[in-house]
């Protein structure tokens, strides 16, 4: 899980929300795996949530990069 929290609850079980066709790779696979990673879908339009709370499915923007292990 990353070290964001969800506005919504408080939750820090959180994933991050990626779009796009993301080159698959280990780092990813492990990531989707664990619950860290959430695909968007290939389509975005400017204003999409890059964060997604796994206890509430409140999603939201935190304006940061993806955790560096992804």
């Amino acid at each position: 899980m990353s070290e964001r929290s969800c506005p919504k609850c408080g939750s820090r079980k959180v994933a991050c929300i990626i779009y796009g066709l993301p080159v698959w790779s280990s780092e990813l696979e492990r990531a989707d795996r664990e619950g860290r990673l959430i695909m968007g879908g290939c389509c975005m339009n400017g204003d999409d949530p890059d964060s997604q709370c796994l206890s509430c499915g409140h999603r939201w923007t935190a304006g940061r990069e993806p955790p560096a292990d992804m």
